[in-house]
């Protein structure tokens, strides 16, 4: 399809979230983190809902089982969770904070909370709202489209 087809405002947030996310990454990189992305995405859902199997953290990302994986087996050696065993199902197992992980998640939000008041430092408080606002918006949408995939592609 050629951009004569698309609107203005699609091509500009097409451009505006590429570049976003290239910014983002950078910023990442620059601050050095004591935690990678995916570990603090993972600490915080642990957090909100603790316990939880691997295979439910998979779905809520829309991750792929072995992907979320991997990434559990680097947070066990690190000690950010533990594993127990799962008393509803012998092969799987339930994922809990640490201690070391809780102190390493309150960390993290930390540093990013400072650097978020940095980002927004000029920006009023009730333009801050409306940006939270509609980027919650935009996550539920990509979470919601992530979880029909998913459930499409189970089926």
């Amino acid at each position: 399809m050629s951009d004569t087809h698309e609107t203005p405002a699609i091509l500009a947030l097409e451009r505006q979230i590429a570049f976003l996310v290239r910014r983002l990454e950078a910023n990442q990189r620059r601050r050095n983190y004591p935690l990678e992305r995916a570990h603090y995405l993972l600490l915080l859902m642990l957090e909100e809902q603790e316990p939880q199997s691997s295979g439910t953290l998979a779905e809520q990302l829309g991750l792929d089982s072995s992907t979320v994986t991997r990434q559990i087996n680097v947070m066990l050696r690190h000690e950010l969770i533990t594993r127990t065993p799962d008393p509803h199902d012998r092969r799987g197992g339930l994922l809990y904070l640490t201690d070391h992980g809780r102190q390493q998640l309150d960390q993290m939000r930390k540093l990013r909370r400072e650097s978020a008041r940095e980002l927004f430092a000029d920006w009023d408080e009730p333009s801050r709202a409306e940006l939270a606002r509609l980027l919650e918006r935009l996550n539920n949408t990509i979470e919601q489209r992530v979880a029909e995939h998913f459930s499409r592609s189970r089926s």
